[in-house]
């Protein structure tokens, strides 16, 4: 799981509005709370475009070399080539929660690169596609509700439509907004680690 320290959106020379993203090694001790800041989508596109590193290192690229990051790449939201690989990911804002919303993200990215791969792959290179999801949390638990059917959904998508020239890994990269008596923060961690609790 990778956490950053967020603030408020403000407008950078150069750029719309953006959030300031900043890694920090762990959260806050205290109570925490979820947020679902109304913040759009290319409000979230833009920041994490502004940290290629944060977001490559989300991703499971521990030591990404001679990134390449851009947006809205032939309808894809973000692209992201380092030396090994190539990223693809569609994102949902912070209020996109529902539970078919990341089943409806996981086909929209694997559509996208099926009809794109003829132009943007290169050689052989590793493809991973990503659907980009916010959470909804458990009150009384305090985790993050994951769906439970994810891989096997996951795996269909994959045999459906990337085969051939398309063929990709596709995943789920989750990530909430939490505040603290200390600020906000925005943890990012995919579908196969553990998930994290908040302790609300």
């Amino acid at each position: 799981m990778i956490i950053c320290r967020i603030g408020d959106p403000i407008v950078v020379e150069g750029w719309k509005r953006v959030v300031e993203i900043e890694p920090c090694a762990a959260l806050p001790k205290g109570q925490l709370r979820p947020e679902q800041p109304e913040w759009s989508e290319s409000l979230l596109e833009r920041s994490l475009l502004r940290r290629p590193a944060v977001l490559a290192n989300a991703l499971g690229v521990r030591t990404p070399d001679n990134i390449l990051a851009l947006r809205q790449v032939a309808r894809i939201d973000l692209y992201l080539r380092h030396s090994t690989g190539l990223h693809l990911l569609e994102l949902k804002k912070p209020t996109e929660h529902a539970n078919a919303k990341w089943q409806f993200a996981a086909k929209q990215i694997a559509g996208q690169w099926a009809a794109a791969a003829v132009w943007l792959r290169r050689g052989d290179e590793s493809v991973h596609l990503w659907a980009v999801m916010p959470v909804r949390w458990s009150r009384s638990k305090g985790t993050a509700k994951i769906p439970q059917n994810w891989r096997a959904t996951l795996a269909e998508i994959k045999r459906e439509q990337l085969t051939g020239l398309a063929a990709a890994e596709l995943g789920i990269l989750f990530y909430a907004i939490v505040q603290s008596a200390s600020g906000r923060f925005l943890l990012l961690w995919r579908a196969d680690e553990p998930v994290p609790t908040i302790g609300t």
